[in-house]
């Protein structure tokens, strides 16, 4: 009876801790719970980017594994705007969904392509079927690096009203019923309170209500533009812009320009006041920094152009640019090659031409193939070196001359080391 008993506490003590140690595992096991599972890059985030006076937007909403789903939005300046969702895959750094969309009306479908940068994205063009909707090959794509999808703190919202202002370099969202909204350019004027220093002057803008008569004055939206050196004496004292006792408070800055809202400057309490004084508390002013051009200056420059053959215009071409400024006077060197399906040649010549306004207007004396030609070349300061404007040719009396009346291309030469002499 005893030893029964033994058996059966035994066997009673090996099921208990049996059960214990499943039950353990079990709760001590990871699992999903219906979460997405991230492996790489997470690249969940808003990008912006600016192109001149237009303003792009990639929203990455949803990512899980290779998947991602999100939007894109294209707000053009002078052209068709688009907006609409973009889904795919990322992998290596690549970015690649149909992005569908509703332009005037039509919806469409069209296969888009980023590449990941340092803080962002670049996005990349290459040869579209007859359809224009798919990449015909994706070991074919060329970066646009003119302008980059940079990562923002917040996407702007499709249903607000973008200001977008290139020459000062910021963005301002507005609510829906300020569509129609209008800019009025005034001058602000700083009075020195300091001996050395002089009379100070800037820009505000005014965002105005398009409610706004003058029998019923809306509370207009104020922006004073400092540059940064105005910025750095109005803090220090050395002058100021109003009788107000307290100072003007900075909303942001870019590489050029600080954005200010003006002391006291709903004091008016007119029409609208409550609804323009949240809006800036919105934090509606997004400043981005303002892409200059290079000086075009003294001294020997060397520039470099590339392009891979495709369907359009089937022959690679590179070329090498070695010219030297002295004052308004350009000379130089220019040598390259074609790579084509039926053929193969270089050629070189000598560049003699002048420059002003940052723009180079040159003749360019070459030889190809034992055949000499000329050609007339206008270059303007690029973001990163020389950009070539390419227009239609015309003969006259044997020198190539661009069709300014025509559209033109713009061929990016890059700035890169010179190496020998010239």
């Amino acid at each position: 009876m005893n030893n029964n008993l033994k058996i059966f506490i035994t066997v009673v003590a090996i099921i208990i801790f049996s059960v214990f140690l499943y039950y353990y595992k079990t709760k001590s096991k990871p699992t999903n719970q219906g979460n997405p599972i991230v492996t790489g890059d997470l690249i969940k985030g808003c990008y912006v980017a600016h192109l001149a006076k237009d303003v792009y937007t990639l929203d990455v909403q949803s990512q899980n594994g290779e998947s991602f789903e999100g939007k894109l939005s294209f707000k053009n300046f002078e052209k068709d705007s688009s907006t609409g969702t973009y889904t795919g895959t990322y992998k290596d750094g690549i970015l690649l969904g149909e992005y569908s969309f509703n332009s005037e009306g039509i919806n469409s479908v069209m296969q888009v392509i980023f590449k990941k940068s340092d803080n962002g994205f670049v996005r990349g063009y290459g040869d579209m079927n007859k359809d224009g909707t798919h990449l015909v090959d994706l070991n074919k794509i060329t970066y646009d690096l003119s302008y980059k999808f940079e990562k923002s703190t917040d996407c702007v919202n499709d249903s607000l009203v973008l200001y977008n202002n290139a020459d000062y370099g910021f963005t301002f969202s507005l609510p829906d019923d300020w569509s129609g909204y209008s800019i009025i350019k005034k001058t602000w004027n700083g009075t020195p309170i300091t001996k050395n220093t002089t009379k100070q002057t800037g820009t505000t803008l005014l965002i105005r209500n398009p409610n706004w008569t003058s029998a019923v004055p809306y509370e207009d939206l104020p922006i004073m533009i400092f540059t940064l050196d105005q910025w750095d004496l109005y803090m220090a004292e050395k002058f100021v812009v109003s009788a107000a006792p307290i100072k003007a408070t900075e909303l942001a800055r870019n590489n050029s320009y600080v954005f200010v809202l003006p002391a006291r400057w709903n004091f008016d309490y007119s029409k609208g006041y409550e609804q323009a004084e949240s809006i800036f508390k919105s934090n509606p002013l997004k400043a981005f920094d303002i892409q200059k051009a290079i000086v075009l200056s003294d001294g020997r420059q060397c520039y470099t152009y590339s392009h891979e053959a495709t369907t359009d215009a089937p022959y690679a071409t590179s070329e090498f640019i070695d010219i030297t400024i002295k004052g308004s006077i350009v000379t130089g060197t220019k040598t390259g090659t074609q790579k084509g399906p039926d053929m193969t040649n270089g050629y070189n010549g000598t560049i003699v031409g002048t420059l002003k306004n940052n723009v180079i207007t040159d003749v360019y004396s070459y030889v190809i193939e034992g055949s000499k030609g000329k050609e007339k070349e206008i270059f303007r300061a690029g973001l990163v070196g020389l950009e070539k404007l390419r227009y239609p040719l015309k003969d006259q009396g044997g020198l190539l001359v661009p069709d300014t009346t025509k559209e033109f291309q713009v061929l990016t030469y890059a700035r890169v080391a010179c190496t020998g002499s010239n």
